[in-house]
């Protein structure tokens, strides 16, 4: 499966099929435990879902998302962690757990984030490099503010470490 702009693309190793997102340009997916595609698209947000016929079709999730929150732009990310699928805006969260849809925003704005050995990281602006807790708060790692300014392009696995791509300073060892 592939974001690609206004569709997601499905290949089976020989054919490509393409499964439209009605008004949307596709940035990111994610698979969660049970095989679904969450999608994360300009404006809107949803899974993948077999019709009846075995063709892939897209639901969204708009209508889950309290009405003062549906304003929210783009869907640079999403993650599947801890039963909850996170599609996040630039000021905005939204946690779905299956049944129900959680906000959690910023007036600093969210950057990247990323899941590491269990951990969710994300840079928030002006803040530094965080981390998700289990109310649903963040709190800035040690030595995050590091990253308050730099902004931080990848959060990824390097031996029992987190290995941090930023764009002026090069690369970082977390530990």
């Amino acid at each position: 499966y592939f974001a690609n702009q206004g569709k997601v693309l499905q290949f089976d190793g020989v054919n490509w099929e393409p499964v439209e997102i009605p008004g949307s340009s596709v940035r990111c997916l994610v698979k969660d435990d049970n095989g679904v595609i969450h999608v994360g698209g300009s404006s809107e947000l949803g899974y993948l879902e077999p019709s009846e016929t075995g063709i892939l079709k897209f639901v969204s999730l708009l209508d889950k998302i309290p009405e003062e929150h549906r304003n929210f732009g783009e869907v640079w990310e999403v993650n599947y962690y801890e039963g909850r699928v996170i599609f996040r805006s630039e000021f905005k969260l939204f946690c779905w757990d299956g049944k129900t849809m959680k906000v959690i925003s910023s007036e600093k704005g969210y950057h990247v984030g990323d899941i590491v050995n269990d951990i969710y990281y994300l840079r928030i602006w002006d803040v530094g490099l965080c981390y998700l807790k289990d109310d649903d708060t963040f709190e800035l790692v040690p030595n995050g503010e590091k990253f308050t300014s730099e902004r931080i392009y990848s959060i990824l696995p390097y031996d029992d470490k987190v290995l941090i791509g930023t764009r002026t300073q090069g690369f970082f060892l977390y530990d």
